[in-house]
């Protein structure tokens, strides 16, 4: 008897020490819930940042390829430097086309393959404009400071990304530098 006495107290021991009380769940589940908080901000702020990135990277490529565009064919483009006053910028745009002409972007030819996804970057490349503006450094100058503005909105905030480079006065024709 002193032996199943024993085994009843041992066991009523056991079972009080080896199960959790109400209090140690309810902190596990408030620790659990901060962690699982706390990640989800933090997932819905890297991807914010990565969209943020991919419309940067965007800009940086468009401004290269329409700065190149302008450079490879100035005889396209209006320069207006005859009346330009040197260090000043002055718009550079396509013959006929105001002084003011945002430029909208196209997206590149090879676009994803699949509906949604060509539609999603048609939808994100609508976003983006740019500019261009010619600037002489100094009164005879050879050369021509030429900056390429691409502009977006990012989530309402306005964003811009300039490029600049140089041309040589002599590849603009003297047709193209005056203002029609």
């Amino acid at each position: 008897m002193k032996e199943i006495a024993k085994l009843t107290d041992h066991c009523a021991r056991t079972s009080r020490t080896c199960g959790f009380t109400l209090l140690e769940i309810l902190v596990a589940i408030v620790v659990m819930g901060t962690g699982i908080t706390v990640f989800v901000s933090l997932f819905g702020s890297s991807l914010a940042l990565a969209q943020s990135n991919r419309h940067q990277t965007v800009a940086m490529q468009l401004a290269d390829e329409c700065l190149h565009a302008v450079m490879n064919s100035p005889e396209r483009y209006e320069w207006r430097l005859d009346s330009a006053d040197p260090g000043a910028l002055t718009p550079v745009t396509l013959l006929g086309e105001p002084p003011d002409a945002r430029r909208s972007v196209h997206p590149p030819a090879t676009i994803p393959a699949d509906r949604r996804s060509s539609q999603r970057d048609h939808v994100m490349y609508q976003r983006f404009s740019w500019q261009a503006y010619a600037r002489i450094p100094e009164p005879g100058a050879a050369h021509v400071e030429l900056t390429v503005v691409v502009r977006w909105d990012d989530k309402g905030r306005p964003c811009a990304y300039p490029l600049t480079s140089c041309l040589p006065r002599s590849a603009i024709p003297a047709k193209a530098e005056a203002a029609k």
